[in-house]
């Protein structure tokens, strides 16, 4: 038996995801609806929107939208860059462009995908919801006419293309039903629920996937995305339960960049799915990835932020890193690393750290001096802890050196 296998025997599971595929896959949304975001410090030069892209491939995200290129001319040879740049490298990549139901606009992605010589998806967007009718003054039959033309010009310049409403999880299902039947009537492939505002929760989300399973594909052969927001602070719990339901690629970005509170957050949505054995990435590209939005958007990684926040991977609790050198102590590096962690930071290519604080205990600073690999006495060890209770804060390497230091004196 395997070190991994007895690990997993000591955990005892009350129940996990239950997705019905063997895979789900992930679309990044970070060069368009991140770019939306008016919280980003800085618009990224096209330099770093390329390293972006290749770190997306490097990370194994399938497909990745590159824009909204009827924005401006100047967006528009941006997405053209990037699509050469991915041909010229052959990234196995899908790459895809938003565009509303006119085919001027998906005119415009057929240009781009000709001269770059690398399809680009059409990914086809209109509003559903009562608010959105309402406020344009749109009528069914027109909105299908649109969806009809826009369809049919993307299928007749050979390009892939998929279709979704915007505030689809506000809008009622007989017009679901009539706007996404009629995309796929007309040759659609791939449909996408869009929580526009973080509308929903949980529970919706799966009610609302089974309805699109059940009564909108039925038999079709077409795939189904989740593309949630956070304004709940759900976001990533919205798209596992969609997916549980039913869809098969999830839509995130970068650090959940995106409008309001954001998008749901990619490295949360692969590490989900990585755990759950659902889906294959190369988690030691991930922080690079993060790090590289972070430096795009002038956007700090805060400490705390899950999968890649730089304290995600710490312990000052005294009883924490007792167990934790205990576990070491055993010399096994698998325990360590779940001790205190649903998962192990050497997934992702990081250490644990334990650090010396008000709230440590003789472990912590026994666990550093391994480290710093610095001698190890009960006094030395007193005077450390004593330090950091005394001063109240945590304690840096050079404070620790210099202490051991005076005490040999």
């Amino acid at each position: 038996m395997n070190k991994q296998k007895q690990i997993q025997e000591l955990i005892y599971s009350w129940g996990g995801y239950n997705f019905p595929g063997k895979k789900i896959s992930v679309f990044d949304t970070t060069l368009r609806d991140g770019l939306q975001s008016p919280h980003i410090k800085k618009y990224p030069s096209i330099s770093q929107r390329i390293k972006f892209l290749e770190l997306c491939y490097e990370l194994g995200i399938e497909a990745v939208e590159i824009g909204f290129p009827v924005a401006s001319e100047s967006h528009k040879k941006e997405v053209l860059a990037l699509a050469r740049h991915a041909k010229r490298n052959k990234l196995n990549i899908i790459l895809s462009c938003l565009s509303r139901t006119l085919p001027i606009d998906v005119q415009t992605i057929a240009d781009i995908s000709q001269e770059a010589g690398f399809p680009i998806t059409v990914n086809l967007l209109i509003g559903s919801s009562k608010i959105r009718t309402l406020v344009e003054d749109w009528n069914l039959k027109t909105m299908q006419e649109w969806i009809k033309k826009s369809v049919k010009t993307a299928l007749q310049n050979n390009l892939p293309v998929e279709f979704v409403t915007e505030d689809t999880t506000r809008s009622e299902p007989s017009v679901l039903r009539i706007l996404y039947g009629t995309a796929i009537k007309y040759g659609v492939k791939r449909i996408w629920i869009a929580d526009t505002v973080g509308e929903a929760v949980p529970n919706t989300a799966q009610k609302i996937t089974a309805f699109f399973m059940k009564q909108i594909i039925k038999n079709h052969k077409v795939g189904l995305d989740w593309h949630g927001h956070d304004d709940k602070g759900l976001g990533v719990a919205n798209a596992l339960a969609a997916a549980e339901k039913g869809a098969d690629r999830i839509q995130a970005t970068a650090l959940g960049v995106g409008e309001r509170a954001g998008n749901s957050q990619m490295e949360a949505v692969i590490m989900n799915l990585v755990l759950a054995k659902v889906g294959k990435y190369n988690l030691k590209a991930l922080m690079a990835y993060s790090e590289c939005a972070s430096h795009m958007f002038d956007i700090p990684i805060r400490d705390n932020y899950p999968i890649v926040g730089n304290l995600v991977y710490t312990t000052a609790a005294g009883m924490h890193a007792a167990a934790i050198n205990k576990a070491r102590q055993m010399k096994n590096k698998e325990l360590e690393g779940i001790v205190y962690a649903s998962f192990s930071s050497a997934l992702v290519g990081q250490e644990m750290k334990i650090f010396i604080g008000p709230m440590s205990g003789g472990a912590n600073v026994e666990w550093n001096l391994e480290r710093l690999r610095i001698k190890k006495t009960p006094k030395l060890i007193e005077e450390i802890l004593n330090k950091a209770k005394q001063d109240n804060r945590f304690l840096h390497d050079d404070e620790i050196i210099m202490i051991a230091k005076k005490h040999k004196e």
